[in-house]
Formats: structure tokens, C-alpha cells, sequence
């Protein structure tokens, strides 16, 4: 997926580099053992629509970027001033749906909330 970000072209990536990034600040602690849970944080907040996780989850998905990397301001700017809020979601979401890391979580989700 291909994001028009600060007048240049991202490709936003929900690859292992985006489920890492998630799982290093969403972690579950107990008995010794860490967890990342950074899907199982995002998605539900993706799914009642939350401004801010939407945000978030873009720019995590720009992980894979080494240089010229855009920085959280700018895709709070972009998502803020983008002129149809409801399709950028969808866009988000259907991306996740189909990405091999985010997929099966998608799916446990929705089912979980009774969602299609």
C-alpha cells in the first residue's frame, strides 16, 4: 500500500519489521515471560476506529524504511488532514486482512466481536 505522505510516495508494509515494532511497545509481562501483543492491541482500536492507533499503525508500518523515514508528526499530519477518514480506515484495514502477519489476527478479532 502506497501512502502520499509530506508530498512523497511511502509504501506502508505490514510485514515482520511492523509486527515487531508493535510487539516492543505492547507487551504482556508475567511469571518471567514477555509477549508481545502489539496485533491484539492495534486491531480492536483499528476497529472501533480510534484516530490515534490508526495513525500509530501507519507509521509502524513504515518499519521497513531505513532512510528517509517519515516521522509519527508527519503521519498524524497526513492522517489528519486526509480528506476521507472513513476510506483510509478501510484502506488499513482491508491491507491488514490480507498481510500473512496480521491476517489470521484480523480474522480471531472480528469474529470476536461479531463483526464481518
Amino acid at each position: 500500500m502506497e501512502l502520499k505522505i509530506n508530498d512523497k510516495d511511502i509504501e506502508i508494509v505490514f510485514g515482520i519489521a511492523f509486527n515487531r515494532e508493535l510487539d516492543m511497545k505492547y507487551k504482556v509481562e508475567g511469571t518471567g515471560l514477555i509477549f508481545g501483543a502489539g496485533l491484539d492491541t492495534v486491531i480492536p482500536e483499528l476497529l472501533t476506529e480510534n484516530v490515534g492507533k490508526l495513525a500509530e499503525v501507519i507509521y509502524h508500518g513504515t518499519a521497513h524504511i531505513k532512510k528517509g523515514r517519515p516521522s509519527g508528526h508527519q503521519i498524524d499530519n497526513f492522517v489528519e488532514t486526509h480528506e476521507n477518514i472513513d476510506e483510509l480506515f478501510a484502506t488499513v484495514m482491508a491491507e491488514l486482512s490480507e498481510a500473512n502477519v496480521s491476517k489470521k489476527k484480523v480474522k480471531q478479532w472480528k469474529e470476536q466481536l461479531n463483526l464481518k
